[in-house]
């Protein structure tokens, strides 16, 4: 008894050094994010040309503790074209800000950034009044009253605008940029012992019942899984070698299969969307490696139990290993499918990185509701067989409400509270943010992947558990 208390006294030590290691990498990825995050205001589509060298006057609200710059497109008839142009911010009134830009700068018909330094500091949530003053460099500026949302044009309310002392409709295009400050990265070491406590008791307590004997849902997933580990594992290999054992290239379908995916998607959605996305290739890769990942997952665990009726009909074991298989299979060909991905993030130049680290964060959340969402089809299937077809349809319109191929933008901002309670947005929205943007997601975004990963997990497990029993009568 002592020397097994040792044993777990070593394993817990392990596990603490561990996970303080994985919490120090973590703060070295997000620190910087979570501190200052980058934000800009939201700008309407070239719509109509404004008189040139009228003084242009645009109210707007800033989002952002502080703004670092301000983007616009001129218009120059010319070639040439010399003189200063005038930039002024006023708050109520109050000029804060105001610098002078040599017109031959400036780019005609391109956006053209202009530095605000110092950066305005303490501007969230307030009105702000940008005038421009082109004096007389034949500088016309773009206004309009829609938004671009990939292919279309939406209206949207366009207000603020005054050209040359008069009220005029639409929005002048223009963009402020800069940072809003979080407190986030001051939580990270707090919020971490504080896990670290409560994995420490909990193991404590498993380990407890574990030697008492006492059986609990934790204690019978821990012995389960020691228990049968090795029969998890041969099931996984079987269930990857009949996945190629007919076919001509094998494994290279785990590489092909996205890449080619990947190509149909472009040839036709490069005509239909603008693009305007950056690095749209793995933009494109990105969804249809993690959708497929989800597809493969739930649809391999829905026949789960179904496909081994004979099995569970003449040997015992814990049926819930039979969809823990199906997924951990379909999870060894997504770690395959990631291979391409890394390839054409290469080809396209897209930056490599220090978030890219958080990728296994991704997977880990995705696994989890890949697993709460195939022991909830399982169940089904064993009393209403026609659940494999229902899904079969379910899937399809989730790669549609999914942005896979086309920007988020293009959803209407009425829809955009519902669409966003989609998991798989979640985890796209994460996943790119820390291959495309090279940033870690506000935390918010990892609240939102954590439950919608283990909320279905745990409505799963109650599922299965309680259904469990009365799967041979059905089988």
């Amino acid at each position: 008894m002592q020397r097994v208390r040792q044993h777990f006294a070593g394993k817990l030590i392990a596990f603490s050094i561990a996970f303080f290691l994985l919490i120090g990498v973590f703060f070295w990825i997000v620190s910087d994010n979570w501190t200052m995050i980058a934000v800009e205001t939201s700008t309407v589509s070239q719509g109509k040309l404004l008189p040139a060298n009228a003084v242009v006057r645009q109210t707007f609200m800033s989002n952002m503790d502080g703004i670092e710059r301000i983007s616009i497109i001129p218009h120059f008839d010319m070639p040439e074209h010399s003189g200063e142009v005038h930039f002024s911010i006023y708050d109520n009134e109050t000029q804060v800000w105001h610098n002078v830009v040599d017109a031959s700068q400036l780019i005609s018909d391109a956006t053209n950034e202009v530095p605000v330094m110092p950066y305005l500091a303490e501007m969230d949530a307030k009105e702000l009044e940008l005038v421009i003053d082109p004096k007389d460099t034949g500088m016309a500026l773009w206004a309009g009253t829609t938004i671009n949302t990939g292919r279309f044009d939406i209206d949207v309310q366009t207000t603020g605008l005054i050209v040359n002392d008069e009220a005029t409709e639409g929005s002048l295009v223009m963009v402020a940029g800069g940072h809003q400050l979080t407190g986030a990265a001051h939580y990270i070491w707090p919020v971490s012992i504080l896990v670290w406590l409560f994995s420490v008791v909990a193991c404590s307590k498993i380990h407890k019942d574990l030697e008492k004997g006492k059986k609990t849902v934790i204690t019978g997933t821990v012995d389960t899984l020691k228990k049968y580990g090795y029969l998890i594992k041969q099931l996984v290999v079987r269930d990857f070698r009949v996945k190629y054992q007919a076919s001509v290239l094998g494994v290279a379908w785990s590489f092909l299969n996205p890449m080619l995916t990947m190509i149909v998607y472009l040839f036709v959605f490069s005509t239909l969307f603008r693009s305007d996305i950056p690095y749209f290739p793995v933009y494109l890769l990105s969804g249809i490696v993690l959708f497929n990942c989800f597809s493969e997952a739930t649809n391999l665990g829905l026949g789960s139990i179904v496909s081994n009726s004979a099995l569970i009909t003449k040997v015992y074991m814990p049926k819930m290993i039979y969809p823990l298989c199906k997924v951990i299979s379909a999870f060894v060909n997504l770690g395959i499918s990631l291979i391409p991905l890394l390839l054409m993030m290469l080809i396209t130049g897209v930056p490599f990185s220090k978030s890219i680290l958080l990728l296994p964060l991704v997977i880990v959340f995705l696994f989890l509701l890949c697993l709460g969402v195939s022991l909830i089809l399982a169940t089904m299937n064993v009393f209403f067989r026609d659940t494999q077809f229902l899904w079969g349809v379910l899937v399809m319109l989730l790669n549609f409400l999914s942005p896979i191929f086309y920007p988020e933008s293009i959803i209407p901002a009425s829809f955009q509270t519902i669409y966003h309670l989609n998991p798989i947005y979640q985890l796209l929205y994460f996943m790119r943010s820390i291959i495309i943007q090279g940033v870690s997601p506000a935390p918010i975004s990892y609240l939102y992947c954590f439950l919608t990963s283990v909320v279905p997990l745990v409505i799963g497990l109650w599922i299965f558990r309680k259904h469990q029993d009365r799967f041979v009568l059905y089988l």
